[in-house]
């Protein structure tokens, strides 16, 4: 086990690029969704403590609503790509 431990340290030293941009694609992933699902929260927050809400709310309410789920699909479909990449990468190692 230390062996593989000692090889894939050298692999990673190597390739230091390639470490990079995948700590890089896996960082910006992570905080884009985190970003976007905090200005969403605080906003719903915000239209909840209202009493009644105009038609302007209403529609800010609604496009709140489908831009949750589309940070999530973004959130899911990032991750996706993320672990493409790691593969493609773990299978160059392995090889």
């Amino acid at each position: 086990m230390k062996n593989m431990y000692k090889q894939s340290l050298g692999y990673f030293r190597k390739n230091l690029l390639n470490v990079l941009v995948l700590g890089l694609l896996t960082f910006l992933t992570s905080f884009m969704y985190f970003f976007v699902e905090a200005s969403i929260d605080k906003n719903l927050a915000w239209l909840s403590t209202k009493g009644s809400l105009s038609k302007d709310e209403k529609a800010l309410l609604a496009a709140l609503n489908s831009n949750k789920i589309l940070a999530s699909s973004f959130l899911i479909f990032l991750l996706a790509i993320t672990c493409f990449v790691f593969f493609m990468f773990y299978k160059k190692i392995l090889i």
